[in-house]
């Protein structure tokens, strides 16, 4: 029936999160009439064509343009865009139970009316939790984070069934609508002027996204810019400054630059906008920009080294140190809410719950290398993630070491997600499990042997 297909799936979380990425950054980049175009015209819109299954679900489609309508018309309180989608919410949750005890009052009292009844709940349950998912990342893009993070807190917002990974997430942005059209200029269609009302824009927007991706794929310069590392030196030279602000801003980028591992450092390229990389890379010290160049490919590199010497550019209108300066700090923003730079230190204050005191569980983290590594082989990944949560930050950080960079990212948001819901004494009963799990056999075998030999033994 219609009410379960309008129902929200994986899909439409993809396609929501990238719209709100791709929203974010035309609003970010104050494209504020190209932005309204879209809003206005979703019909002609490649952005909400790339994304039909947020067009096409009107639920969805509509608290979403009306809120960035009043983005673009001056909203920066996050409160008020809580506000506003929460009464939404509330007004969509009362239409679907009408809806739902309407169909339900025409049926007999039957099994097949409780499966029913079970099928519209779930499907009215998950509107409200994506519409909760899109009020978060809207909230979270009011307040100034990048598109990439707004859009990341929907995906983290959602359960399970719903939630994209983290991975497949960034790589929908690296391939998003909004950077295979070459010009926020192009992401409209004009009218027809002929027969406006029985044009196939559709048809005509996937063929224009399938020229832009073909055109993309076909620039790919064979050689990476000649001279990179001279040129950026130059570009360094003309962005030096003895401001010791400044000085402070450069030497904590670069060092985090630095430090980070390629996995990390892969990731941070695709939450970072362009234009804060462009800008947020002047005056750095060579070695710390080739470092970001040798993960590009040849025609991203061109293009950023371009967009850098256009910047650097002093015989005409170019930017102030405040401006290079806010960009750095968006850069750092990500890398320290994302915890790539301490390997989550920072980001596991933020949900860790009070010591448990269990030392046992503590004294693993003394363990070799080797055992710390078949240890979370043979532990389920979530009863390990409860038991980090109430230990300290140091032991933590010692168990997720032993991961990839990637799998800690996850282990993290796993941890993030599971910390609402538990309690002390799941803690302290997960920590006590792996503790009898890491038990020495011997030890194991003595216990038996005593109980088989009885009190009197």
């Amino acid at each position: 029936m219609a009410f379960i297909a309008q129902a929200p799936t994986r899909e439409t979380v993809r396609d929501l999160c990238l719209l709100i990425n791709d929203l974010c950054y035309l609003d970010k980049i104050r494209q504020i009439v190209v932005l309204e175009d879209t809003l206005d015209h979703p019909e002609r819109s490649l952005l909400f064509y790339a994304y039909r299954q947020v067009r096409d679900r009107q639920w969805l489609a509509e608290p979403l343009r009306d809120i960035f309508r009043h983005i673009t018309l001056g909203l920066t309180e996050q409160v008020q865009v809580e506000r506003l989608l929460d009464s939404r919410i509330a007004a969509v949750a009362e239409d679907d139970r009408r809806h739902i005890r309407d169909t339900l009052a025409r049926m007999a009292d039957t099994s097949a009316r409780e499966d029913l009844r079970e099928r519209l709940n779930d499907a009215a349950a998950d509107k409200v939790l994506v519409l909760r998912a899109l009020r978060n990342a809207l909230v979270a893009h009011v307040g100034g984070y990048a598109p990439q993070v707004s859009a990341d807190y929907a995906r983290f917002s959602l359960p399970k069934h719903l939630r994209l990974d983290y991975h497949e997430l960034l790589d929908g942005i690296s391939n998003s609508a909004g950077k295979r059209v070459r010009s926020p200029n192009e992401m409209l269609l004009p009218v027809d002027p002929i027969d406006p009302a029985s044009t196939d824009y559709d048809n005509r927007m996937a063929l224009r996204l399938r020229e832009n991706f073909e055109d993309d794929e076909g620039d790919e310069p064979i050689e990476a810019p000649p001279d990179l590392e001279a040129r950026l030196d130059t570009i360094a030279q003309g962005w030096a400054s003895d401001d010791p602000d400044w000085r402070r801003s450069v030497e904590r980028l670069a060092g985090y630059l630095g430090m980070i591992g390629e996995p990390a450092l892969m990731e941070l390229l695709q939450l970072v906008d362009k234009n804060d990389w462009t800008v947020g890379l002047l005056g750095l010290p060579t070695p710390a920009v080739v470092r970001v160049f040798g993960l590009m490919r040849n025609r991203a590199q061109a293009l950023l080294l371009r967009d850098m010497e256009e910047e650097s550019d002093f015989d005409g209108l170019f930017l102030t140190h405040g401006a290079v300066s806010k960009a750095r700090e968006n850069i750092l923003d990500v890398i320290e809410q994302r915890g790539l730079a301490d390997g989550g230190a920072a980001l596991l204050k933020t949900f860790m719950h009070p010591h448990v005191g269990c030392e046992a569980f503590d004294a693993l983290a003394q363990k070799e290398d080797a055992e710390l590594n078949s240890l979370w082989r043979n532990i389920e990944k979530d009863r390990m993630g409860i038991a980090l949560l109430g230990t300290t930050t140091e032991v933590a950080l010692r168990f997720l070491g032993r991961l990839s960079e990637r799998a800690r990212q996850m282990m993290l948001d796993d941890m993030k997600d599971l910390s609402g819901s538990v309690m002390a004494a799941d803690i302290e009963k997960a920590q006590k499990d792996i503790v009898g799990a890491c038990r020495p056999i011997e030890d194991v075998l003595a216990d038996i042997r005593t109980l088989l030999a009885g009190p009197d033994a």
